[in-house]
């Protein structure tokens, strides 16, 4: 019922539809909406619903506005959990933090560990790589994603017509050189790095005021009555940008598999979320 209720909102109102089509594309939408499973598929158009009514309330309740926003990024997160507990067999024990799909630190969490890792991805995706085959000869490639066979695929355009679909999720980051230090290692301590850099002591003060930044918009507390320092439209590009990525994360995850369990971007990325949510304390070493 429910879902068929964030169904009916998604395409009776086409205020929604633009105003989420303009940072998802729309063939990313309906993708999600028709080949998620259920709890997915809740989840996502409850984040659609939350992003819309948080739009109604600019200049009019900003504050509550932040909330939607916070709910429709949270509810994406959740929608990820969901997918990984279908997929016990191609991605890394994770149920030690989805488990905890309640807790607000732990689902803010999230998208900063995945922000840092996409950024190891992006510069190759948006600007292709140079693959250096012999002395004095290079090999430009670049990359494109698409919906192939019912599932998003990376196309490896290699030059002069040559082109292979790659699955996603069969590849990982690796070190420049053998010499430098492992993937999550050199994740982790950038992540470090720009938490101190932005004037927290660790990484648990920063998660945890992240986090608490919802409870003082909505709760006072004894001696104080606390309210936003930013504007509505200074916050809502930051969303729309994490908005964006999420739904890309489970598209991708939704028609792929990792060929193992323990390797590939998934198995990296696990790796460095729970290495940052033992280092906040949030989970047992």
């Amino acid at each position: 019922m429910v879902y068929l209720i964030m169904e009916e909102i998604w395409q009776e109102n086409p205020d929604t539809r633009v105003a989420w089509d303009r940072i998802v594309p729309l063939e990313v939408s309906t993708y999600i909406a028709k080949c998620g499973i259920p709890t997915v598929t809740n989840r996502f158009f409850k984040s659609r619903d939350h992003y819309h009514k948080a739009l109604k309330l600019r200049n009019i309740d900003d504050e509550m506005g932040m909330m939607r926003l916070i709910g429709a990024h949270e509810e994406l997160v959740v929608a990820i959990f969901e997918l990984l507990k279908t997929k016990k067999k191609h991605v890394p024990e994770h149920s030690d933090f989805v488990k905890h799909f309640k807790s607000h630190v732990v689902k803010q969490a999230f998208y900063p560990t995945l922000n840092i890792f996409f950024e190891s991805l992006e510069h190759m995706l948006n600007n292709g790589a140079m693959i250096d085959l012999a002395p004095g000869y290079q090999l430009n490639i670049h990359f494109e994603a698409r919906f192939i066979e019912n599932r998003v695929t990376l196309v490896v355009d290699l030059g002069h017509g040559k082109t292979f679909n790659l699955n996603p999720l069969s590849t990982e980051i690796t070190p420049l050189k053998h010499s430098d230090p492992s993937v999550i290692d050199s994740l982790f301590d950038d992540f470090k790095t720009r938490i101190k850099h932005h004037g927290y002591a660790s990484i648990r003060d920063a998660l945890m005021q992240q986090a608490d930044y919802r409870n003082k918009l909505m709760y006072s507390t004894d001696n104080l009555i606390y309210s936003m320092n930013e504007t509505f439209d200074d916050l809502v590009p930051i969303f729309q940008q994490s908005l964006q990525k999420l739904c890309w994360v489970l598209a991708v995850l939704i028609g792929n598999d990792s060929p193992h369990s323990n390797w590939g971007l998934v198995s990296q990325f696990i790796s460095l979320y729970r290495k940052i949510l033992r280092e906040a304390n949030l989970l047992r070493a």
